[in-house]
């Protein structure tokens, strides 16, 4: 009996229940069909929600890069002093060339100077050797044949004096290579004295002539003649070579 209660009292609220949804259903359609009020527009709604933004990310700066000084190359030490010597050593050979050259123009010009001199003089010598050909015959010579006087004598006094004269005679030797020859008249007093000098046979080079005056005017006083001799080497004179 009491299982049926249940039971009925269950079927009577499942009733109440669908006649309550029925109803609410007529009733909200016929609202909607019966209303005077326009009917509703429903239109999307776009709900737009603003959602802010990252922050911007910055890229990161880029690493500056260090700036490689160029490598140096290192010359090799002893390469450098080796054309340093070099250099050195070409700027030496051509100062020598120079002063090689400065010296040869120079001896050049000297050279010109004395063959100048030379022809001059040899003009010169050859017109006073035609007015001393009268003065040969009162000059006394090696190997001259003078009557009355002892050859012997003679030949004898003329070395002495040679080997005499020969102590001060010295050259340069420049002057030397130019195998200039000359003559020259001494008059000599009875102690040997140089009383008169001069050139019989000029050499063509005047430096040369003045060497052989000065070297005769060095050795006086030369070797005394002997007496059979004095009176002619004094008044004729002798003739001295040079170089002998």
């Amino acid at each position: 009996m009491m299982k049926k209660t249940q039971k009925d009292k269950f079927q009577i609220f499942v009733s109440v229940s669908v006649t309550l949804h029925i109803l609410v259903f007529l009733i909200s359609r016929f609202d909607i069909f019966s209303s005077s009020h326009p009917p509703m527009e429903f239109k999307n709604a776009i709900r737009v929600d603003i959602i802010g933004l990252p922050d911007k990310i910055e890229p990161p700066a880029p690493t500056p890069v260090a700036q490689q000084e160029p490598e140096k190359v290192a010359l090799p030490e002893k390469k450098i002093k080796k054309d340093l010597t070099k250099l050195k050593n070409l700027e030496k050979q051509q100062q020598d060339a120079m002063t090689k050259l400065k010296q040869k123009l120079a001896m050049d010009r000297l050279h010109k100077k004395i063959e100048d001199e030379k022809a001059k003089a040899q003009e010169e010598a050859k017109q006073k050797k035609e007015e001393e050909k009268k003065y040969v015959g009162n000059v006394l010579t090696e190997g001259s044949s003078l009557e009355g006087l002892n050859q012997i004598a003679l030949t004898d006094y003329y070395q002495k004096v040679k080997e005499h004269v020969q102590q001060y005679w010295a050259l340069p030797q420049w002057l030397s290579e130019l195998n200039l020859k000359a003559q020259a008249k001494v008059l000599v007093d009875e102690r040997g004295y140089v009383i008169s000098r001069g050139m019989f046979a000029s050499s063509g080079n005047k430096t040369f002539d003045d060497f052989v005056i000065n070297t005769i005017d060095k050795a006086s006083p030369l070797p005394p003649p002997p007496n059979r001799l004095s009176g002619a080497l004094k008044s004729g004179g002798f003739i001295l070579r040079f170089p002998d």
